[in-house]
């Protein structure tokens, strides 16, 4: 088969390999990649459910997690043959956040909440309002209830059985990382970018002490939150060794034989992080001035700069965007993120509510049809709240100018157009505050590289670029998050014999390039405009749906 294919030609027997996770939104993908050069030898993926109680709410099990990494596992060694597993030298984990588990003395209390959960939407406007120093240094114009703190004060506030016999708050890479090692650890990319974790003063060491330094305890004192630090774990930096994998679950994964000893030795966990973030290395980026787009179900815009001013900080601030976050992926590169909740996962409910007969490719031969504009209907793309440039847990989605002639493709089309519509507001917001709006030397972020669910469609990429205007590169390897799962497996057990950067840039390899249509870009303009004016004509009316119901519940 395929995967037997790929072996014969890629791997040559001999050179060690790394394993690589990707726990996404809808399924977990492992792959084996050669440790030394990044080729893949196979890949294999395992879906599990999402539970939607109710508006805003989404959870997942984790044990359909666990699951999901050993049916995966074992489906990817079957394809590889007789490949000899000792050979799989060291493996890591990239995963979604804020994805948040309490865990007790063994295992999880509950079913995860889910990173686009945003049942917590009064926890995260009371932290906006309190403020401070910890909020100031990455996201003042807002907190998102997606984030850990929110979170955790949601499970305090509503949960109490489950806060008081919690050990450890966990991400859902912590979470998995914690059934391989038996370590409860915290990855330095999530506690800073989820956690208000300031992660400056440890540069270029392998863990903290955790007795409250770093963590916002003023903060967390102002909400009644003192104790969550005592279970939060030792942070740990990307690349990082978090230990070596536990030999009864080596051996139940397939990735050793008979048990010798507690842990496999020569097979170890490189501390990962959140896959849009810890992705950027395997989209290529991974210095200053480099961004990056990961389309799925909802997009990051995210990328590198170094040592930046206070006014580069101010304007990131006020822009909508967060950070930027001081070494979360990268030593010495600080990090700046900004995102749309809901991307891939609404052009998916469109399909299912008016095009469920269909096929992507058929819907997307449809819409190509549709004049630019999809003739006045516009959709405001918060199916899940806002995060860039409003930070608004409480947003949701419309769709205007509809009539009795509006058809599927009309409609569909519209949808493709709001995400890349948002995606060139993200993207203006942060080439505004980086390099300032009327500044002649722009950040060197074109061309853009984009990896994800939207390169599958040309139609869509070519959309894309005519709406900001600019080049877009798409990557041979398109899960830039599983890459990079093995970037930093390679890195950080010295497979590769170079840093995360240099093996970045020996892993990853260009593949299409698309053009923008100067033309076209020219026309969307003013639909861009309207588009740009939907959110502060529909916010009162939303916020205000979005207590009457909250208070209904």
């Amino acid at each position: 088969d395929a995967s037997k294919m790929r072996k014969s030609e890629n791997d040559d027997g001999k050179c060690p390999l790394v394993f690589a996770v990707d726990c996404g939104t809808e399924s977990l993908r492992v792959g084996i990649f050669r440790g030394v050069d990044g080729v893949l030898i196979a890949s294999e993926s395992c879906s599990y459910p999402t539970i939607t109680p109710r508006s805003g709410y989404a959870e997942q099990r984790t044990e359909d997690w666990w699951k999901a990494l050993q049916v995966a596992t074992r489906k990817v060694l079957l394809s590889c043959g007789e490949i000899d597993v000792n050979r799989i030298k060291s493996m890591s984990i990239v995963a979604t956040t804020c994805t948040l588990v309490p865990v007790g003395r063994e295992d999880s209390l509950m079913n995860a909440l889910l990173w686009s959960d945003v049942r917590s939407s009064r926890e995260a406007e009371e932290l906006r309002k309190i403020g401070g120093k910890s909020i100031n240094m990455y996201s003042p114009k807002g907190v998102s209830a997606e984030w850990l703190i929110p979170k955790a004060m949601w499970i305090k506030r509503n949960r109490p059985d489950v806060y008081n016999k919690t050990v450890t708050m966990m991400e859902m890479h912590d979470y998995l990382c914690y059934r391989l090692t038996g370590r409860r650890i915290a990855s330095a990319n999530t506690a800073a970018q989820r956690g208000f974790y300031d992660n400056s003063y440890i540069e270029g060491e392998t863990e903290s002490k955790n007795e409250g330094t770093g963590w916002p305890m003023k903060l967390l004192s102002a909400t009644n939150m003192n104790d969550l630090v005592h279970k939060l774990a030792p942070v740990i930096q990307v690349g990082k060794t978090i230990g070596s994998i536990k030999s009864t679950v080596a051996k139940s994964l397939g990735l050793r034989g008979n048990k010798i000893s507690d842990h496999v030795e020569d097979l170890l966990v490189i501390c990962g992080g959140g896959d849009a973030f810890v992705g950027l290395l395997g989209m290529g980026v991974s210095a200053h001035g480099q961004f990056g787009l990961m389309t799925g179900s909802s997009n990051v815009l995210s990328g590198f700069v170094s040592n930046p001013s206070s006014e580069c900080i101010a304007k990131v601030h006020s822009s909508g965007a967060f950070g930027p976050f001081p070494n979360a992926v990268v030593k010495g590169l600080h990090l700046i993120e900004a995102g749309q909740p809901s991307t891939g996962s609404m052009i998916a409910w469109v399909k299912r509510k008016f095009g469920s007969k269909l096929t992507y490719s058929q819907l997307d031969k449809q819409a190509e049809k549709v004049d630019i504009g999809s003739d006045g209907v516009l959709v405001l793309d918060c199916f899940q709240g806002c995060r860039t440039p409003h930070v608004d847990s409480k947003a949701r989605g419309a769709i205007v100018g509809l009539s009795l002639a509006t058809s599927t493709a009309q409609i569909y089309r519209s949808v493709l157009e709001s995400v890349a519509f948002g995606t060139r507001r993200a993207l203006e917001a942060i080439e505004s505050a980086v390099t300032g709006e009327h500044s002649e030397k722009k950040l060197g972020i074109l061309p853009l590289v984009v990896v994800g669910g939207a390169t599958k469609s040309s139609v869509f990429m070519q959309l894309y670029a005519d709406v900001l205007g600019r080049s877009l590169i798409t990557l041979k390897f398109t899960n830039a998050a599983l890459l990079s799962s093995a970037i930093v497996a390679s890195s950080g057990a010295n497979l590769s014999g170079l840093g995360l950067s240099e093996t970045c840039r020996k892993f990853v390899r260009v593949d299409k390039r698309y053009e923008p249509c100067l033309h076209a870009h020219g026309r969307y303009s003013f639909h861009y405009q309207k588009y740009c004016e939907l959110y502060p004509a529909l916010r009162s009316t939303l916020h205000s749906v979005a207590d009457h119901l909250s208070l209904r519940k």
